[in-house]
This record gives C-alpha cells, sequence and structure tokens, in this order.
C-alpha cells in the first residue's frame, strides 16, 4: 500500500510539473504591469516579461494556468478582491518570498504555488473553502515557516504542504478533511487536529523528522495507512473518542513513541501493523478507560502496546465563584478528587497579580494586588487517561485603604514576623544544643508537617545533619515539608497523593516516565505500607524493579528475534 501511494505521489508530480516559461523579449522595468499578456480584460494568460514586485488590476478576475510559471524574477505579488480563480501551476517556480490570497477566490488549481524556493510567508484570507492537490508541494526547499489559514476551510488537498518547511500550524476548526500526503515530510514539531476533522488521509503527516506530540480530534473516525508513520521523534499521542479505524501502518517507524492515550469507550478497528517497529527500549503503554471494550484486560497486548486500564480523572470545587477586593487575601475553594489520581492541574487563563496557583493540589491562593473584572477560570485536572474541568469566576474590586488601615496593617504584619523570627531563632537553638524538640515550637515558628506523631523521627534526622546544616533554616524547612508530605501519603485520602508530591520528596526523578505508574503503586498500598519515607520508597523500588524486569524482558526478545533474522 505504501509503494502504492508513493507511486500516486510521483505520478502527480509528474503530471503537473511546471512548464517552461515562454519568454520572447527583454524583461519589463520591475513593477511594469505592462508585462501582463491579456487578450481579455479580466484573465492574466501570461507574464513572460514580468519581473519584480506587480500589482495585479483590480479588473483582473482569473490568473490563468501557469501565468507566471518559471518566472524566477517575480519576487512579490499583489491579487486584487476581483480575482475569483488561480490556476494551476499559476505561480510555481517563481521567485516569491510571500503570497497573500484574498477571500474572493473560490478555485485554486492543482500546484498554483509549487517549487516556490524562497516562498516564507503564506496568508490564506477568510472565504477560501478549500486547497488543492499540492497547492504548495515545495520541492523540499523546506522555505516556507508562516502559514495562517482562513476558518473558512474546509478541505486540504493532497500533498497540499509536501516537502515545506512549516515548523507550526493552527488548523480551523472549520477544516473536515486532511488529504492524502498533506503535510508529509514538512518540519512541523507539534500537530493539534480540530474536533472538525473526519477523515487524515493515508501519509498526511508521514516523515515529519521533528514531530513530537500529536493530539487527534474527537471527531476524526478514519486515519487512513501510514498517516503518522516514519516520525522518529514522536513520544506522545492522544487519540479523540470517536476514532473508528487506524490503517495499516498508520504509526509504524515512530522509534521514540512511549505514551498513547485513547479517550474512546470502543477499541477501533485497525490494518496490519499500525503501531509496528516503534519504541526501541520498550513496549510503548495505550491507556485505556476501564469502560472501554476491545482493549483487553490491564497489561495485555493490543496491537504492539501495553493495556493500562484506569480513568479520567474527577473532582469538585466546592465554589464556583467569588468577588475578592485588592490586598485582601481570597478565600478561594477546597477541591474535592473524586476520581483517579490527577498528575497534575493547570488554570487558564493567566490569573491576577498577586494570585498562586499550586499544580500540584489545583487550589488558587494569595493575595491580589491589581484590580480584574468577573473572569471565569477554566481548572484542568490531568492524568494518563485524559482531564476533566471545571470553571471558578474571580472578581477582584478596586480598593484604596484609609492610611489608618495601612498603618495598622503594617504594624500587625510586622509584629506577626518579629514574633515568627524569634520563634525560629529559639527552634534553631534547641536545634543545634541537641535540645528535645516539641511540635508546640514548630508551630510558634510557623512551620508546617511536624506532629506529636512524627516528631521523633524528625528529630533523628536533622540531628544527623551536620551543625552547619542544621543551624539553616532553610534546610530545616525542607526536611519538615518532607515530613508533611509523608502524612498526606499515608492518610486514608489517597486522592491527595500526586506525582508532584513524590518528585519533590525526592521519591519519584523528576524525568521520570513512570511517574503515573509508580504514583498508582503507592496509592494501591494500603495506609500501614506507605506510613514512612522508607516505606514508601519501598514501594517504589518494588514498582521499579517490576518495570525494569518488564524491559529486560522485553530486550531478551527482541535480541532472539534480531538473531533469528541475522541467521
Amino acid at each position: 500500500m505504501r509503494a502504492f501511494i508513493l507511486l500516486l505521489f510521483t505520478a502527480s508530480l509528474i503530471g503537473i510539473s511546471a512548464p517552461q516559461s515562454s519568454a520572447s523579449g527583454p524583461p519589463s522595468a520591475p513593477g511594469d504591469n505592462d508585462c501582463l499578456v491579456r487578450n481579455t480584460p479580466n484573465i492574466v494568460e501570461s507574464s513572460p516579461d514580468c519581473n519584480g514586485s506587480i500589482t495585479i488590476p483590480s479588473e483582473v478576475t482569473e490568473i490563468a494556468d501557469s501565468a507566471f510559471s518559471n518566472n524566477t524574477s517575480l519576487t512579490s505579488i499583489s491579487i486584487p478582491n476581483s480575482v475569483v480563480r488561480i490556476g494551476s501551476n499559476a505561480f510555481a517556480g517563481t521567485g516569491l518570498t510571500s503570497i497573500s490570497i484574498p477571500g474572493s477566490v473560490t478555485t485554486i488549481g492543482d500546484a498554483a504555488f509549487q517549487q516556490i524556493e524562497n516562498l516564507a510567508t503564506v496568508v490564506i484570507e477568510e472565504g477560501i473553502v478549500s486547497l488543492p492537490s499540492q497547492a504548495f508541494y515545495n520541492n523540499f526547499s523546506r522555505s516556507i515557516i508562516n502559514v495562517t489559514l482562513p476558518n473558512t476551510l474546509v478541505s486540504i488537498g493532497p500533498a497540499a504542504f509536501f516537502g515545506a518547511g512549516i515548523t507550526a500550524i493552527t488548523i480551523p476548526n472549520s477544516v473536515t478533511t486532511i488529504g492524502v500526503g498533506a503535510f508529509r515530510e514538512s518540519g512541523l514539531t507539534s500537530v493539534t487536529i480540530p474536533n472538525s476533522v473526519t477523515t487524515i488521509g493515508a501519509e498526511a503527516f508521514f516523515g515529519n523528522t521533528a514531530l513530537t506530540f500529536v493530539r487527534i480530534g474527537n471527531s476524526v473516525t478514519t486515519i487512513d495507512d501510514y498517516a503518522f508513520s516514519s516520525n522518529p521523534a514522536l513520544t506522545t499521542v492522544f487519540f479523540g473518542n470517536e476514532v473508528a479505524s487506524i490503517g495499516s501502518n498508520a504509526f509504524s517507524d515512530n522509534s521514540s513513541l512511549y505514551f498513547v492515550s485513547f479517550s474512546g469507550n470502543t477499541a477501533p478497528t485497525v490494518g496490519s501493523n499500525p503501531f509496528a517497529f516503534i519504541s526501541t527500549s520498550e513496549t510503548p503503554t495505550a491507556y485505556v478507560s476501564r469502560s472501554a471494550s476491545g482493549f483487553g484486560i490491564d497489561g495485555s497486548d493490543w496491537n504492539g502496546l501495553r493495556v493500562s486500564l484506569g480513568d479520567a480523572p474527577a473532582f469538585t470545587l466546592s465554589s464556583s465563584s467569588e468577588i475578592s477586593t485588592v490586598n485582601v487575601a481570597i478565600t478561594g475553594y477546597t477541591l474535592t478528587s473524586t476520581g483517579e489520581t490527577v498528575d497534575s492541574f493547570s488554570i487558564s487563563p493567566t490569573i491576577p497579580s498577586g494570585l498562586s496557583f499550586d499544580s500540584s493540589t489545583g487550589l488558587l491562593s494569595g493575595t491580589p494586588t491589581t484590580a480584574a473584572a468577573a473572569t471565569s477560570y477554566t481548572i484542568i485536572a490531568t492524568n494518563s487517561w485524559g482531564t476533566a474541568s471545571r470553571t471558578f469566576t474571580l472578581t477582584v474590586n478596586a480598593n484604596t485603604p484609609t492610611q489608618s488601615d495601612s498603618t495598622l496593617a503594617l504594624v500587625a504584619a510586622a509584629k506577626r514576623d518579629a514574633e515568627r523570627r524569634i520563634a525560629r531563632a529559639d527552634l534553631l537553638g534547641k536545634i543545634n544544643d541537641g535540645r528535645d524538640l516539641t511540635a508546640d515550637l514548630f508551630a510558634k515558628a510557623e512551620i508546617s508537617g511536624i506532629t506529636p506523631k512524627n516528631i521523633g523521627e524528625f528529630q533523628s534526622e536533622i540531628f544527623s545533619l551536620s551543625p552547619l546544616l542544621r543551624s539553616d533554616i532553610t534546610q530545616v524547612l525542607k526536611v519538615s515539608r518532607k515530613y508533611e508530605l509523608v502524612d498526606v501519603i499515608a492518610s486514608e485520602r489517597v486522592e491527595l497523593i500526586y506525582s508532584n508530591s513524590l518528585v519533590e520528596i525526592g521519591l519519584i526523578p523528576a524525568e521520570s516516565k513512570y511517574k503515573a505508574t509508580l504514583t498508582n503503586a503507592v496509592k494501591k498500598q494500603p495506609p500501614a505500607n506507605r506510613s514512612s519515607y522508607k516505606a514508601i520508597q519501598e514501594v517504589i523500588t518494588q514498582e521499579m524493579n517490576v518495570i525494569q524486569a518488564r524491559q529486560d524482558r522485553l530486550a531478551r526478545i527482541k535480541a532472539q528475534i534480531a538473531l533469528r533474522r541475522s541467521s
């Protein structure tokens, strides 16, 4: 099938290659519109002597097939809103560096802008519905950098941007079809398919060597053969919930792929080898909802992917809105997780100055320093199986405090700060003297995490440090934070166990690929098995041993396969 598709591309390219210009005399002066050949006033038929920057007259409605083809002296063109048709190969092989296509154009011929080696910017205005085959096929010069597509666009034709140098593109939420090889061998680094798209053609994103991330919209039902094949940097793919068919080798030869998430409730039908020859170090994981059918049981193999069953997060907020005042701390909300472990939280849009958002707990806190109109903020919880969101509306009203109010507030703040400093100095003195500590000392010093239950273990750890370290309040705060998080992890409320917390206290490396897996391993343990830092560490070590054993087994199998092939 792949060979057949390549043959179609080759035949197509040969069939509409740009013809040679038929210049018959010396070139016109740069910008001279007299170079345009118009046997009828409204059609530009050819331009053998045009060079430099040309403005098409406003009475022109059509630019004929090959009208400017192979005219490398043409560097700029202005197309008026009167033009409704641009013919095949109209500007192929020219010297254009940018092009703006007006929304009046209803028809663009095949390969109209192909093989323009210096073309860097493309703007397609609102009104244009489709891009034809090989519209900006770029002969691998990879010069195209910036592309703006209109919100009226419905289809992107076969090989439309084949070989272009686009590193990023926003596909409008109006496009329904992405044609065969549309972005094949371009420079894309990330692709988000909008919810409007239903079909992704064969080899549509084949051979994008810098592509690392793909998110497929919720309306896509069909992904054709080799659609995302041969992308060696691709690590992550999110499938929408309506994908029904994945073609042969659709994601094959993606050697870095390790994370695949399916949000649908039914496994798609697949062609042969949809995920063949992917990760070289481990079997990639397919994160699938527990309610989905057709993927098999947890840990089973599904077309070369290891199935991990789980569910997207779920949570509630105690409040949906708040009206606050500048320089007054917000009340915020409490967040209750009602589903799977959350890996991280995010919020959008940007919150007012003075406020902070905790990505590990999803909580908003702080004191706003500027007024802000009522704004709806979206809090998003994310894990390997999906996302969940809630909204919180915050209004910050202006406040001009009186001088007496300000003075009282400053005095109170200074008093609290002085008391805290004295309490912390007293605490450090007792630590340096090796005297017994009490939880009350930490409460007065406004240091959380130390309780009568863990004070003995904390004391042993802090006294084991060198005199220099234990006299540093920063080190004391760091150790107390560790005990604070361990107490949370050891509690009955497993929904409060976050990957970020385990990373913060050094139990999981920040760069680990297995944060969700290791966090779930801790979460599954009874409180008695996660009652201390050491106990939690043992759980994580055991789970890593299981993961390593699985990788070693896979490596042996691959080695045996390679040995058989070589013999």
